[in-house]
Parts: C-alpha cells; structure tokens; sequence
C-alpha cells in the first residue's frame, strides 16, 4: 500500500487537473499475493477490457493462460 500511496500522491496534481476539465477518474488499487493471483479472478477479465493498467510486474496479463 505504500507504493500505490505514493503513486496516488504524484498522480494528484494530474488528476487534479483531470477533473477540472470534466473527467472524473478513480485510482482503484488491486493487491493480490502470488497465490491469489494463483487461483484467478474474473476482475483480471475485468481490469484487461475496462482499465487502464500502469504496473504489471512480471507481465502478467500478458502470459498465457495457464489451467494447471
């Protein structure tokens, strides 16, 4: 949670500005361990079609599905 308030803090002047203009955006963080990313969401389904993701370690919403 630390890194994301840090992130929430410099990003505050840009979206700032944002909603000055008419766009309301919201900063929603998502922190999973491996294991719950292990067993899957139907927000990662979520987060690829209605989100704009600016962190992914590792890439994982670029690695194939795996059903192990």
């Amino acid at each position: 949670m630390d890194e994301f308030g840090l992130a929430e803090e410099r990003l505050s002047p840009l979206l700032d500005t944002l909603r000055g203009r008419g766009f309301e955006t919201v900063l929603s963080p998502v922190i999973k361990t491996c294991e719950e990313v292990q067993w899957g969401s139907p927000l990662f389904m979520d987060m690829i079609e209605d989100a704009y993701i600016l962190f992914d370690r590792g890439h994982f919403f670029k690695l194939p599905l795996s059903f192990s």
